[in-house]
């Protein structure tokens, strides 16, 4: 069963002061696992969203070169990079229903974690950060236990967008935020009597898991520069406890700098795709042609995908070719090379095509060949030329609206913290809509 923190921030500021005020240790962050994310839904027929956080951390193009992207140039761990943890028998860290375990010398989908931190950017030695799976739950510890089973508001489905715009104005359902004991610490913030009883007098309660699924990153030398691939690293918990592997078992038992509890964080960065080709044979080896798997990037550098779980069918959460869940097949009446101005067919593994209704694009096994699933090719160049590998290119839905990777914001300034969506609602070309088709090995 999932887990929703109690825990109150008085309770989590003693054990700051607490800790902060021992000589013995490093001193160790136990800020609340801060930040709160958007969910949209595939449209009024379609469950309600989950998204993950850290899509939506604002990432260079991967056709930016190296000089251009220091994070890869200069082996810097980003916040929402795709990370794995080397323990020091050699398997990494993964995550299956909610368990942790160390079990495989692999790097597989079960072993990928999403590295998070409030506000983004680079991470540095003793930043609070905590690990979201492929599952879409986080990372986090209960006295020694150390599970990924704990919640988030997407996967609790909770429409953060409309709490955020409302919250402050409106008096709280019976039962909204749960039962709140009036001798208990309100771990939810403070109720102010004149708000109407609003949780946190407006404000939104603290990220599901809390403490629990928070962690201090550090390694043995002091200092608060950046993390690196390849470093030595260790992961302290609420408990002011380091996370462990004994054999295949993951605990945080121990307030220890050794070998046990040392990770190495691993990165598998992606291939900086060569520039796009100026084939324009339709028999070239780069064109091309209907029928064949390609891989669909976004200006973010990751992979449009079918998602069968909670939340919209279509996201953008991952930069690595990591499944069939992101191969697709560009459809043709005729087939034969896809060339701009071609209207096409996107087809999933489940050999459906990709819907789009209104400004919600999905593929819910809803049917192939029909009006709405039409889009047209097109490039930046006018013309009628071959579609090669590695061509940047837009798809204008039969709406006459463009495919985009949405990034929402606040007025005034970007919300890094929102998660990234997948819509169909403008008519121009710009830098959102663009995409890059590749062929490729995972």
């Amino acid at each position: 069963m999932a887990k929703v923190c109690g825990v109150s921030l008085l309770a989590f500021f003693y054990l700051l002061i607490t800790r902060c005020a021992s000589a013995a240790a490093p001193a160790a962050s136990t800020s609340i696992c801060p930040g709160v994310e958007a969910s949209v839904e595939d449209g009024a027929t379609c469950q309600q969203a989950m998204q993950t956080k850290s899509a939506s951390l604002t990432q260079l193009s991967s056709g930016v070169t190296k000089d251009l992207r220091p994070s890869l140039a200069q082996g810097i761990i980003m916040a929402g990079d795709v990370i794995y943890l080397r323990a020091h028998t050699g398997n990494f860290l993964d995550a299956e229903n909610g368990v942790v375990a160390c079990r495989f010398n692999d790097t597989g989908t079960r072993q990928m974690f999403r590295i998070e931190k409030d506000g983004g950017g680079a991470i540095h030695n003793s930043d609070t950060i905590s690990l979201r799976t492929h599952e879409d739950k986080h990372v986090g510890v209960q006295n020694e236990d150390v599970s990924a089973d704990w919640d988030t508001y997407e996967s609790e489905g909770i429409d953060l967008l409309s709490i955020s715009s409302s919250l402050a104005e409106q008096h709280a359902q019976p039962g909204w935020w749960g039962e709140m004991d009036p001798g208990a610490q309100p771990g939810w913030g403070d109720v102010d009597p004149g708000a109407g009883k609003t949780p946190g007098n407006g404000m939104l309660p603290p990220l599901p898991g809390g403490i629990q699924a928070a962690f201090h990153i550090e390694t043995e030398a002091d200092g608060t520069d950046v993390i690196r691939k390849d470093d030595q690293n260790f992961l302290r918990a609420y408990t002011t406890m380091h996370i462990g592997v004994e054999g295949t078992a993951v605990q945080a038992r121990r307030d220890e700098f050794d070998s046990q509890r040392r990770f190495i964080i691993e990165r598998i960065d992606p291939p900086i795709p060569p520039p796009p080709s100026s084939n324009t044979d339709p028999h070239g080896p780069d064109a091309i042609v209907a029928g064949e798997t390609i891989y669909i990037r976004a200006h973010t550098g990751k992979f449009l995908e079918v998602w069968k779980g909670v939340g919209p069918s279509i996201r953008c959460d991952w930069d690595k070719k990591k499944g069939e869940f992101q191969e697709f097949r560009l459809d043709k009446t005729g087939g034969g090379v896809i060339r701009t101005g071609d209207t096409v067919y996107l087809k999933s593994k489940y050999n459906y095509h990709v819907t789009v209704d209104g400004e919600y694009i999905r593929e819910m096994g809803e049917g192939s060949w029909r009006d709405d699933v039409k889009f047209i090719i097109e490039k930046d160049d006018a013309g009628m030329g071959v579609t090669n590998v590695n061509d940047a290119i837009y798809l204008r839905a039969h709406t006459g609206m463009q495919v985009e990777v949405h990034q929402p914001f606040l007025p005034k300034f970007e919300c890094n913290l929102c998660a990234a969506v997948v819509k169909v609602n403008k008519p121009v070309k710009g830098a959102y809509m663009k995409f890059t088709i590749e062929r490729g090995a995972k």
